[in-house]
């Protein structure tokens, strides 16, 4: 068994021993938009426009954020350089966090506005940097959180049907969270 199977299953119980990287990646990806979907589905049908009912909805999702995003990092965070056996970089606490960070900064903000955007896919890239991913019927939504603190975060961004809301740039880490929530809310 190769180290990257050995630290992932030890991290996350009940992988095959004989899983790749793409198929890793994909149960990631799988097991985080179940919890996702799961999360997002605490209302009915009959009451998913009341303002209350969004209330419960997104106070919902506040108080599970850690416990997702715990789960979820738990995989992940500490894998050391080569863990995969083909040089990719590891992934230390330090980039999980600014990454987690400006994700609930962004959705914790635009739930209190009561608007209604998902937690996207979180997944690791080879060189130690970490992509938060939308993939919805109203956007599609990339943005890399660089390793090095020096490095520009990388955004990408489309509302499906709208190529005039296309959004392409790299910037500050600081300055990220204030333009993705303004491109966010224009789309909704």
């Amino acid at each position: 068994m190769t180290s990257i199977k050995k630290a992932i299953t030890s991290l996350l119980k009940g992988l095959p021993d004989n899983i790749t990287l793409e198929e890793l990646i994909e149960y990631i990806r799988e097991d985080w938009e179940e919890i996702s979907k799961s999360n997002a589905n605490v209302i009915t049908k009959d009451n998913a426009n009341s303002k209350k009912t969004q209330d419960i909805k997104f106070k919902h999702l506040k108080d599970n954020f850690d416990k997702i995003i715990e789960k979820y990092g738990k995989g992940i965070v500490g894998l050391e350089d080569n863990w995969d056996e083909e040089g990719s970089k590891g992934y230390d606490s330090e980039i999980w966090s600014r990454t987690i960070e400006l994700l609930k900064q962004i959705l914790f903000n635009l739930w209190d506005k009561l608007i209604d955007v998902p937690i996207p896919s979180i997944l690791p890239s080879p060189d130690g940097s970490f992509d938060l991913n939308w993939e919805t019927d109203m956007f599609e939504l990339l943005v890399n959180i660089p390793a090095d603190t020096h490095e520009s975060v990388s955004i990408y961004g489309e509302r499906i049907g709208h190529k005039e809301d296309e959004i392409e740039l790299r910037l500050r880490y600081e300055l990220a969270m204030p333009m993705l929530m303004q491109w966010l809310r224009m789309i909704h």
